[in-house]
């Protein structure tokens, strides 16, 4: 009888029998999961198929860590504004999905195929119906997803290639300690012997900027906060990754279950959402936190969103949306309000000096 993977590759087979090229297209500003599982395929397309391929990207990759990654191990990305979309016509989306908001493709077009870990949209079916496409929200990293497939081909994996995607595993699933199932683990175990350790060291202990530190004084200094609830608005960024570095910090603060994170890069406003519990449907909440008019998506403890606008942003609307965002968040997740939140950094007692 043949495995869900056979026949998953044989799929590809037919689908990829006539082509000679493909754009795989990560979401924006694409973490770790993304590139390595972007780059697993680029390898799958090239030794099993015969399929050249293009990895692209839109956004930016700013955060130290991804820098690192695509520097060290000298990732192939092409940014999407370098793409001629008339020269290309099919393209594999990777780590996203069509019409969620988080990627650079047109809506007018439908991918030639889509793999992803996240929550599956209405939309592949409906609308975009992909020739090809393998969504598993029950796999904590769609690098482990990629993995299967290069593992059933029974083809040596690069010693570049497999580092990138062991740390896109380790650093999506934190190290198998958040949504990981099986596969993520089986993944990551069989990955690590063939990884440059020098090079997982670069990428995961990089140097910072100075603006990176600007960015978390501010954050930490504005963070709001009650006995299990953390939330900041660092206003005005340079990048979105800040954000989410500064929700995954606050979710350290001893007792927060969860955090919240907005900053505005443009005319958008994005949300970084994390939480402790496993059952805690951070895709769910931030949906409620952005509304109807925005765009949100993500996992049971992390997730993003972003509102929109096409008109010009001024303070006052920057405010006025953050107080929105921000007792939105104190009722769904604090089950609180504003008035019960404090500053974060201002403590019940002074800090003991050292000869205490």
């Amino acid at each position: 009888m043949e495995s869900f993977i056979d026949g998953k590759i044989r799929e590809l087979q037919n689908i990829l029998s006539s082509k000679k090229s493909v754009v795989i297209l990560m979401h924006d500003n694409p973490d770790p999961d993304a590139i390595a599982s972007a780059w697993a395929l680029h390898h799958l397309l090239k030794r099993r198929f015969g399929v050249n391929s293009i990895i692209s990207y839109g956004g930016i990759i700013a955060r130290a860590e991804n820098k690192a990654m695509v520097k060290h191990l000298n990732i192939p990305l092409v940014p999407w504004n370098k793409i001629e979309i008339s020269k290309h016509s099919d393209i594999a989306l990777v780590d996203t999905q069509p019409g969620v908001g988080n990627n650079s493709l047109p809506s007018k077009i439908t991918p030639l195929m889509v793999i992803d870990h996240h929550p599956i949209s209405s939309k592949i079916k409906l609308k975009f119906r992909p020739a090809f496409y393998d969504i598993r929200d029950n796999v904590g990293a769609t690098t482990s997803i990629l993995y299967e497939y290069l593992s059933s081909c029974e083809f040596p994996i690069p010693k570049l290639l497999a580092t990138a995607m062991f740390y896109g595993i380790s650093s999506e699933t934190r190290n198998l300690g958040r949504e990981a199932v099986d596969l993520d683990q089986t993944a990551y175990i069989e990955l690590f012997p063939h990884t440059s350790k020098r090079i997982l060291a670069n990428i995961t202990h990089p140097k910072n900027t100075r603006e990176y530190f600007a960015v978390l004084a501010h954050g930490l200094n504005t963070a709001m906060a009650n006995d299990t609830t953390a939330f900041c608005h660092l206003g005005e960024v340079n990048h979105p990754d800040y954000i989410h570095q500064i929700a995954d910090l606050m979710l350290t603060c001893e007792n927060i279950r969860w955090s919240l994170c907005t900053g505005w890069w443009g005319p958008v406003l994005y949300l970084s959402l994390r939480a402790t519990n496993n059952r805690a449907k951070a895709g769910v909440m931030v949906r409620k936190l952005v509304g109807s008019h925005g765009k949100a998506g993500g996992h049971d403890t992390m997730a993003g969103g972003k509102l929109e606008y096409t008109c010009q942003v001024t303070d006052t609307m920057r405010q006025t949306v953050e107080s929105l965002i921000s007792k939105r968040f104190a009722r769904y997740c604090g089950r609180t309000r504003l008035r019960d939140y404090r500053s974060m950094t201002l403590l019940d007692k002074p800090l003991s000096s050292a000869n205490d």
